[in-house]
């Protein structure tokens, strides 16, 4: 009882908690949730608080267990989940102290497809699909280059027919043929029959930690994404469209001057 009171007491008159709008985290993965979706809470210190407004459990799994945290234990217990579960929502706190070296999040990056993330006060709130099987080698290639040494070698899209509110998962195969002085973002959008842009993701390879200025060269990069389809898409075809840009915006060109492949 006594870790309760305290984490309950934090809650309430603790600013650090304060800003950390737990009730809404919940009521987002309320409205989103779906049979075979799980939550994992970096750190545990997050329990008692989320489970107050989120008590549905079983589907609810503190991580990392212990402290140093155990990373044999760790991965072994998410590559179980993924067994399990679809989806997996993340909340992400004090992950700092509780996974310095980012082993949930490095395990994640590499095994499922981060569709969301925002900041909800000092928690940051990610969503990741769960394929049934990863890809590594492309199922079409697109010998693709952008810009002076980036090659985008092919890509693999599991499922091409998909329903609102899926998430769409796409493995990108990159390669540079000399080593990156810019860092660069890529971003997968989903773009309607009108070419409308309908929905997104946009970040750095490696869910932001596989930076291409770390890049070897020649060296393979997998590299996944998910894109959350709006719950309102309509029925009908899209097409999807993959780029780079820098850090200010400017989109590197194809060698046909287009700026984007469309798929």
């Amino acid at each position: 009882a006594v870790p309760t009171a305290q984490s309950i007491n934090s809650y309430y008159f603790d600013a650090q908690y304060a800003r950390d709008d737990y009730r809404d985290i919940a009521h987002t993965i309320q409205s989103q949730q779906r049979a075979g979706d799980a939550v994992i809470l970096d750190s545990a210190n997050q329990w008692e608080v989320f489970t107050y407004y989120y008590p549905d459990g079983p589907n609810v799994y503190p991580l990392p267990r212990s402290r140093p945290l155990d990373q044999a234990a760790v991965e072994a217990e998410l590559a179980d989940l993924a067994q399990k579960y679809q989806r997996v929502f993340v909340l992400y706190w004090g992950d700092a102290e509780a996974d310095p070296n980012k082993v949930i999040e490095s395990w994640l990056d590499a095994h499922t497809y981060k569709a969301a993330e925002q900041w909800i006060g000092a928690v940051r709130f990610a969503m990741y699909a769960i394929p049934s099987q990863l890809s590594n080698q492309p199922q079409q290639l697109s010998k693709v280059r952008f810009g002076e040494h980036i090659t985008l070698d092919g890509f693999t899209l599991p499922t091409a027919q998909l329903a609102p509110g899926d998430i769409l998962q796409l493995d990108l195969f990159w390669r540079t043929d000399a080593k990156l002085s810019e860092r660069y973002k890529v971003f997968v959008h989903v773009l309607d029959a009108s070419g409308a842009l309908i929905a997104q993701t946009d970040r750095e390879p490696g869910g932001g930690r596989n930076l291409t200025t770390d890049w070897a060269v020649n060296d393979p990069i997998i590299d996944r994404y998910g894109v959350l389809i709006p719950p309102s898409a309509v029925k009908g075809s899209y097409s999807i469209e993959i780029g780079l840009y820098d850090l200010n915006g400017t989109r590197l060109k194809m060698a046909d001057g287009q700026d984007a492949l469309i798929v």
